[in-house]
Parts: structure tokens; sequence; C-alpha cells
């Protein structure tokens, strides 16, 4: 499709002189389509095509067919989906990294550092979405897994608590 273009673009000129314009060799590819980006200067790089087998195969997990949204017994399993959805995208990572600079690289429950490239980094919202919380920067916090676990544990707890008292 690309060779035909180059054909079309330059009807006088010969299949060697297309070949060497607008395409390079690269290792074991022979066929690299490259054009030329310029800068505000007027300096010239190459640029090329990306070849389809750089894309990275993402195999997407379906959701459990029991989550209610509404429901806070969900909550740890739809934050765990979100973390995962926010890594996967170039605008997500970038939350990701926000946060972790705003939190000086640091868990807000133990005061560790955090890794953020590693798995153990968990996104938790202040204030749940099942309780009417945002997506926003400032209802999200960085943990780690285990701090994570607890904060949940310990709300759970709390929570359970006060229905017993309200019962009583």
């Amino acid at each position: 499709m690309v060779w035909r273009w180059g054909r079309r673009r330059h009807p006088k000129k010969g299949r060697k002189w297309i070949k060497k314009k607008y395409f390079r060799q690269e290792g074991h590819r022979h066929w690299i389509f490259t054009g030329r980006l310029r800068d505000p200067k007027g300096k010239g790089w190459p640029i090329q095509l990306m070849a389809a087998a750089q894309v990275k195969i993402i195999r997407y997990v379906k959701i459990r067919s029991a989550v209610n949204p509404y429901d806070p017994e969900w909550e740890l399993y739809l934050e765990a989906r979100r973390g995962w959805q926010l890594a996967q995208t170039r605008t997500g990572r970038s939350r990701i990294e926000l946060l972790w600079k705003v939190q000086e690289g640091r868990c807000v429950m133990c005061g560790q550092p955090l890794a953020i490239a590693a798995e153990d980094c968990h996104i938790h919202h202040r204030i749940w979405r099942s309780q009417g919380g945002s997506d926003t920067v400032d209802n999200l916090e960085l943990l780690h897994a285990n701090c994570h676990r607890q904060i949940h544990v310990q709300e759970r707890r709390t929570k359970a608590a006060a229905s017993r008292e309200g019962r009583l």
C-alpha cells in the first residue's frame, strides 16, 4: 500500500529511486517506511513506520458477574481492576506518577518508600466510589498492597462494630 503511494506520488521516478528515498533497512528488516520530521529550526531526523509485530498484546479479564459497584464488599476488587487499567494507558501512568510525586514517593499509611514500577503499589480511594467518591487526584492515594488491605479490613471492622451497636 505504501509502495503504491510512492509510485503514484512520483510517477516519473524509477523504482530504485523510490526505494532509496522512502525505505531504509535496519538489521534483518529491509523495507522500513521512513519519513523525515523537521523541527522549527529546519533540522530533520528520520521517523519510521512502526512494525505491527511491536504492538503488545493485552489480554483483558472480564469483570465478575456478581460485582455491584454500589456494594462496599466489592470495593477492593474494583480498585484493583481500576489500578490495572490505569497502568495500561499513558494518561493513567502519568496520573500514578503525579500521585507518587505528590506523596514524595512514600506510602501514606506506613511512610515507607513506594516502588512506582512494582505491582506492590495500589491506588486507594479516600472516599470509596461506592459511597460517592470520585476518580480525581485529590481522592486518590498510593499505598503498598499490604497497607491497602489493612485499610479495608479496618474500615470493615469499624462498620461492622457500628452496625452491631446500632442494633443493640
